[in-house]
């Protein structure tokens, strides 16, 4: 039997036991594991976050209480899971981002082979500006476990840094199929935003002069489907984009030093190979 205890200094615990048929025998045995047999128990009573020593790079303040219990039968190949577990006034700050979200709970349910994010939301810059999710991870035996989830944001603050970049996401994104590779679609819609390009004051930040930009682009454009390309080339490795489609609001802007450029527009994303190709008119 091995065992697990987490207490924080309010009282909460996380405990953990796990029951194992191994042979311990210091001499040499045929086989160590005598039976693949899984029971496990995960339990919480009021963990509070705010009491453990947390350490995530770019991540403070982190609050939350963490109640539940999940056990864990079945065999190795095949596990099967019952319970639940609650987060309830989850909350934190990012230096990187700028943000704080608060308000934050979530509801995770393990069921036979499946574990389910029933519920999650956290409140992400204004009373109704959030950010939410919900899906199933599913570990069928002899199958690659499968994700079907639903992300969801309304007017939510992703970005909002001193030096004055800002983000708000309004929309949502459907992701399907293997754990590894799911599919992407859906639509999100950027109402405003604030993008600065090379703060530091290099001139070549956004190339106005290019070839691209001359043979594609009026004067007050910037090349900005070409530049996203390259900057999400890659992402086909680690998911097909299809159908997704993003919309820029009346106030999105991309600044320099030197200009102050208005977006707006539509682009279709889709994934070719390796790489993220948009479509449409910004």
């Amino acid at each position: 039997v091995a065992q697990a205890n987490i207490t924080d200094s309010l009282g909460g615990r996380l405990h953990a036991e796990a029951r194992v048929p191994v042979d311990l025998s210091i001499a040499t045995v045929e086989k160590r594991l005598l039976s693949d047999k899984v029971d496990a128990d995960v339990s919480a009573d009021s963990l509070n976050l705010e009491a453990l020593d947390i350490t995530v790079a770019g991540v403070s303040r982190v609050k939350g209480s963490l109640v539940g219990r999940v056990s864990v039968a079945g065999t190795v190949d095949r596990p099967v899971a019952t319970g639940r577990m609650s987060l309830a006034d989850f909350s934190f700050y990012s230096s990187q981002l700028g943000i704080a979200p608060d308000q934050g709970r979530a509801l995770i349910r393990a069921a036979q082979d499946s574990l389910i994010l029933e519920s999650f939301r956290v409140r992400s810059g204004r009373n109704a500006d959030s950010l939410g999710a919900s899906g199933v991870l599913r570990f069928a035996r002899d199958e690659a476990i499968k994700v079907d989830a639903k992300i969801v944001a309304n007017n939510a603050v992703l970005a909002r840094q001193r030096d004055g970049t800002n983000v708000v996401v309004s929309g949502g994104l459907d992701v399907t199929g293997e754990l590894k590779h799911p599919s992407v679609s859906g639509a999100i819609y950027v109402p405003s935003a604030t993008i600065l390009i090379n703060p530091l004051g290099a001139s070549t930040a956004l190339d106005l002069t290019s070839e691209t930009a001359r043979a594609y682009l009026l004067p007050s454009e910037i090349p900005v489907l070409e530049s996203a390309g390259r900057a999400m080339s890659g992402l086909g490795a680690l998911a097909t984009v299809s159908n997704l489609r993003v919309d820029l609001g009346n106030e999105v802007w991309v600044r320099t030093p030197e200009a102050a450029v208005k977006l707006s527009g539509s682009v279709a994303l889709a994934t070719k190979g390796n790489e993220l190709v948009p479509e449409g008119e910004i």
